[in-house]
């Protein structure tokens, strides 16, 4: 990983207009490996219960590479996608658990109406500091996906469901915030639960366990039984865009 990044390091990094001043290229690339080891030991030994560090901020590294190798190609497609679909300046976005806010403020800088879901304190500031660095408003906080009474255009979800021990449940209320005709755009990546805030085995409502490699199935059911149908695919890692026809 370290070599493929030193080759690649102008793709990682957050550049102009994206830009975090308090990430120095040398320090991540120094600091890469020691962080993911200690993060993932942190998270197995607590037996992935201890969910502080969300808040280390060593895990900003962590969102700023998952941004440049998961979600920043996602973003980048979905902007393309919808181009001819949707009017930027009155479509409504929810950017779901947005870690450090890259996704928020690209999204921001195409010209969509931001709002974000995250409870995680630090992760706020982190998005607000960015988006202000970047002449961008600081988009509208819910902590509390129950308290979402609107209703948006697209809702964004990317690279969530897996940190999430019964994702079914939160899934159940996120496309909840999706109105009829909007869409869906997801991320998952189940098949990793060694790496920090992942999970082996899933619960579904019931409490019942499931492995990782297994709910996807499961996901997809509840996507299609809420009348969700998946419109686009194939853009970076395992990415979908569903549309909700209600």
């Amino acid at each position: 990983m370290k070599r493929w990044l030193q080759s690649n390091i102008h793709h990682i990094i957050p550049t102009d207009p994206l830009k975090i001043a308090e990430c120095q290229t040398g320090k991540i690339l120094e600091n890469l490996t020691e962080n993911s080891q200690s993060l993932s030991k942190r998270w197995l030994d607590s037996g992935r219960t201890d969910f502080s560090f969300y808040s280390d901020p060593n895990y900003l590294y962590e969102a700023i590479l998952c941004y440049h190798i998961n979600s920043g190609g996602s973003i980048n497609a979905a902007i393309k996608y919808f181009k001819e679909k949707l009017d930027p300046s009155t479509t409504k976005v929810l950017d779901v658990y947005n870690g450090v806010g890259l996704t928020t403020v690209k999204l921001q800088m195409a010209g969509y109406q931001l709002s974000i879901f995250n409870d995680v304190d630090d992760q706020i500031k982190t998005t607000n500091k960015l988006a202000t660095a970047n002449n961008q408003l600081k988009p509208t906080v819910y902590k509390d996906m129950d308290n979402i009474s609107d209703s948006f255009d697209v809702v964004f979800c990317l690279e969530v469901m897996e940190h999430i021990p019964e994702p079914l449940s939160l899934l159940k209320k996120v496309i909840k915030c999706v109105k009829p005709g909007g869409y869906l755009v997801e991320t998952t990546s189940f098949n990793s639960p060694d790496y920090p805030g992942h999970f082996e085995f899933y619960l579904l409502p019931s409490g019942i366990p499931i492995p990782g490699r297994q709910i996807r199935k499961a996901y997809n059911n509840v996507l299609t039984e809420a009348r969700f149908v998946k419109i686009f695919t194939g853009f970076n890692a395992r990415p979908m865009i569903w549309q909700h026809n209600a």
